[in-house]
């Protein structure tokens, strides 16, 4: 604020200086008590206060590291048991000691420590060419062998593959086109949407036979614990 020249200042003017003053003294007083007040709190910032955290500015503390979790009482800390019975057994026997270079012998030496490797083996299709041989009778008639079971003519994909498929689609909710690359890029197995739903439609009777079952039970049950639900079948709300 310029201050005038006084001297040259009308009574009248001077009064308007002393008003204009006397506010800014009392503005500066109400500020000077505000700050007074706030010496020794703590800034309100995200951490304690309710403020949002894009409020805190640049210049915020970091907050403080999470301290690790303590130990539940219900999950002892252990490792991994050991398999009753592994699939194969690997036995490495030293060749020297590692200390000064000495030639170990395998009499001597006995197991320091063991524990289980697990991984799974490369997984893919096995093809089975299935030959029905036949002929003809001295009846006139021509004639076949049988099919193996479960090895019908129809569709190439067996009863495994068709139970994968049914258990990702209705466990997992895994569409068709997932389902088509999964079996490619898993097992190597090409196999189209549509054979998919071809395998759908040919397990529907055993489909069929577990749904009755299901159903039988229900309806013999004292007591059935089941939940409103909006899933919708074939265009009916379940």
């Amino acid at each position: 604020m310029k201050l005038p020249i006084r001297y040259l200042l009308s009574d009248a003017e001077k009064d308007a200086l002393l008003t204009e003053q006397a506010a800014l003294i009392e503005r500066m007083a109400a500020r000077i008590a505000e700050l007074e007040a706030s010496v020794g709190k703590p800034k309100k910032t995200s951490s304690n206060s309710h403020i949002p955290p894009s409020k805190d500015g640049p210049g915020r503390e970091n907050r403080k590291p999470q301290l690790p979790r303590k130990q539940r009482p219900s999950r002892p800390g252990v490792s991994r048991p050991l398999t009753e019975t592994p699939d194969k057994t690997e036995r490495r026997m030293a060749d020297i000691c590692p200390h000064c270079g000495t030639a170990t012998p395998e009499a001597g030496q006995r197991c320091r420590h063991r524990y289980d490797h697990i991984d799974l083996p490369p997984i893919r299709p096995v093809v089975t060419r299935v030959e029905l041989f036949g002929g003809r009778c001295g009846c006139g008639k021509r004639y076949r062998a049988e099919a193996p079971a479960g090895m019908e003519p129809g569709t190439p994909f067996g009863p495994g593959i068709r139970s994968l498929l049914l258990y990702l689609h209705h466990s997992h909710h895994v569409g068709f086109e997932r389902l088509s690359r999964m079996l490619q890029e898993l097992f190597g197995l090409a196999i189209s949407e549509g054979a998919i739903a071809n395998a759908f439609r040919q397990s529907q009777a055993g489909l069929d036979q577990a749904r009755a079952a299901i159903k039988a039970k229900l309806l013999t049950a004292r007591i059935i614990a089941s939940d409103e639900t909006t899933t919708r079948v074939d265009g009916v709300t379940q």
